[in-house]
């Protein structure tokens, strides 16, 4: 259904196949490539074209006059892994987050890597250093407010409570867990969700 999501995802296949045969290979020939997408897809080239340039506008890969190449390897690979879960439709049922929310989404998978892998997994989060980042990020005053609508959709969930909160923090003396799946699907969704290629 969405052609410009589809000649994206073919083009990481293209890139992901040169890699193979040579890891550092990070420039494709535009022609060839082109061509390839065309053949892959029976896409029109125009088609195939603006998905270049909306590649090339959002940052992902840099065009030269005969080649297309990946500007942030790692980035693209994330933003392939957004497009897919988009065209499952797996981010439909994701609920909207408010803006200081999705902020704490993104400092937490800066802090914590392992919490967007792609491989299932949860891991553990101290209530005194959930605070510290919100407290970082300046949003410890409406911090409670943040994890609190982090728990509503599933994504930080209290493992252990050791009773009240020391002082001014409120997560002292609380653990949580949070399970890399739907913290992905979360930090996928709110950092993509407006570089949808309507093509």
């Amino acid at each position: 259904g969405n052609s410009g999501a589809n000649i994206i995802l073919a083009l990481g296949y293209l890139f992901s196949r040169a890699q193979k045969r040579s890891p550092e290979c990070f420039e494709l020939n535009l022609q060839k490539t082109c061509t390839q997408l065309i053949q892959l897809l029976g896409t029109p080239n125009h088609r195939v074209m603006k998905a270049l340039d909306f590649l090339s506008q959002h940052g992902f890969i840099e065009m030269g006059e005969q080649s297309v190449t990946l500007a942030d390897k790692e980035r693209f690979d994330e933003y392939c892994r957004f497009l897919r879960l988009f065209l499952r439709k797996a981010l439909d049922k994701i609920q909207p987050i408010p803006n200081d929310t999705a902020e704490m989404v993104f400092a937490l998978a800066e802090q914590n890597p392992e919490i967007i892998s792609p491989v299932e997994q949860t891991i553990t989060v101290n209530g005194d250093d959930l605070w510290l980042l919100l407290s970082d990020l300046g949003l410890a005053k409406i911090g409670q407010k943040i994890v609190d609508s982090l728990s509503e959709v599933k994504l930080l969930l209290i493992s252990k409570d050791d009773g009240e909160g020391e002082g001014a923090n409120p997560l002292s003396g609380k653990t949580y867990s949070a399970k890399s799946g739907p913290w992905m699907m979360y930090y996928l969704f709110n950092k993509y969700k407006l570089m949808v290629p309507a093509l």
